[in-house]
């Protein structure tokens, strides 16, 4: 396709994704593999998916990954990862409130917009 072309089709990574390359990038990082943990919470709504969402020990708007390092006086660090581009969806009520409890228990919670973003705030974090 020519690059001028503005009915041109980007493509935007799926969610599952992004944290896929989030956790490929860590597994590469010596200081970093060992303490970084996605939470697997299907993600899809498709047949089964709600029955995984309403599962005990499933909560809505509880983060994507866990780095559990401290850090700056954190105990560690909640990360959720929201797809970029377009289909960036601002967070939900219940990711706020699920971040914000996070806060207040002395972890570092943060909302990034694709893998990139969630790495920086990874690395930034263990500056």
């Amino acid at each position: 396709m020519n690059k001028n072309n503005k009915d041109e089709v980007k493509i935007v990574p799926l969610k599952e994704h992004e944290l896929n390359s989030l956790i490929d990038w860590a597994y590469t990082n010596e200081s970093i593999w060992p303490y970084i943990m996605k939470l697997e919470k299907s993600g899809t709504r498709a047949a089964f998916g709600s029955y995984n969402q309403r599962h005990p020990g499933v909560k809505a708007g509880m983060a994507d990954v866990i780095f559990s390092f401290p850090s700056k006086g954190f105990n560690g660090l909640f990360i959720k990862v929201k797809r970029i581009g377009k289909h960036y969806e601002k967070p939900r009520r219940d990711e706020l409130r699920w971040m914000e409890m996070m806060r207040k228990i002395g972890y570092k919670a943060e909302v990034t917009k694709g893998h990139e973003e969630a790495k920086n705030v990874i690395l930034e974090y263990l500056e």
